[in-house]
């Protein structure tokens, strides 16, 4: 590049503004957040808060005045605050777009208030950001899976939530989310759209109040889907399986790999560009604050998923 012509692009880029994404929220997700978004390096983070204080704001009251100099928040807060700090925030700044943690709420009529928002609320179902997920949506809107029979999932380990929510209620929902999102043009297309759901649930000795075991299986379409669901498992699985006519795809959303497997017995691997899930979220978000635009995984997908257990 010409000597003149990098000066200019690099006077440019460097006046490119740079997004103010406030946290809400510093736990462990917080952290994910925090760690990503300056990896990417491609925003400022003036403001945390969290309740606990410690080397974050801890005035919940400075911190929703804060929003107004934002563009940016993300609520990683526990559960059963989401709804509050986003109506909150956007109270203070109705032009902030927020990045909310799933689920938005465990009770559906709470979760609905803010459907109003939605415009400016990307809900983190972060498994859509999987580039397994994203090459296997390629291919189905290509049309090379063909028909799709059955989808199983399996999202199981020993590490239980880190709040009191129920296992359906953390785990069962991402898997709830892709099959939505996965099969939603075949089931569109189908006359029959009937769905069943069997949820069966065990109890562990920590906790009888919280379900951490359980299977679901439904119909979207005519096509069955089948998820597994545990904190009692001695390793950790996040795996996707889709039965088409064709033969069968299987994705291991941790190693992210996708192996192909026909009628005939043949098993090919299909590339997939690697890339941390949360990254590619958090790139999704800054252009929706960059372009204005819609988020791709919205506030109704998210109540969409907590359906399957109200």
């Amino acid at each position: 590049m010409p000597k003149g012509l990098q000066e200019k692009f690099t006077k440019v880029f460097s006046n490119m503004k740079r997004a103010k994404i406030g946290i809400c929220g510093f736990g462990v997700m917080g952290k994910n957040h925090y760690r990503q978004l300056k990896k990417l390096n491609k925003a400022d983070i003036p403001i945390i808060y969290d309740p606990k204080g410690g080397d974050c704001n801890g005035d919940y009251t400075q911190f929703l005045k804060d929003c107004k100099k934002l563009d940016g928040l993300i609520i990683a807060s526990p559960t059963n605050t989401h709804v509050e700090n986003c109506v909150h925030a956007l109270e203070q700044n109705p032009h902030l777009f927020i990045l909310l943690e799933k689920p938005v709420d465990t009770i559906i009529e709470r979760a609905r208030t803010l459907l109003p928002h939605s415009d400016r609320i990307l809900v983190g179902h972060l498994e859509r950001f999987n580039p397994v997920i994203k090459k296997i949506k390629s291919l189905i809107d290509v049309g090379q899976i063909g028909k799709i029979i059955s989808v199983n999932c399996k999202r199981v380990g020993n590490s239980p939530s880190r709040e009191s929510i129920n296992v359906y209620e953390d785990l069962t929902v991402h898997d709830i989310d892709l099959c939505l999102y996965l099969l939603a043009s075949q089931s569109k297309e189908s006359s029959n759209r009937t769905r069943n759901v069997n949820l069966y649930k065990s109890y562990s000795n920590i906790n009888v109040e919280l379900c951490d075991y359980s299977t679901l299986t439904f119909n979207l379409g005519d096509c069955f889907c089948i998820i597994e669901s545990s904190w009692l498992y001695p390793y950790k699985l996040r795996q996707i399986e889709i039965l088409s006519e064709f033969g069968q795809y299987r994705g291991n959303l941790f190693e992210q790999t996708l192996l192909f497997c026909n009628k005939g017995g043949e098993e090919v691997s299909i590339q997939v560009e690697n890339q941390a899930p949360l990254e590619g979220e958090l790139e999704h978000f800054l252009s929706c604050i960059d372009d204005q635009s819609f988020p791709n995984v919205t506030v109704q997908d998210s109540i969409n998923t907590l359906q399957f257990f109200q």
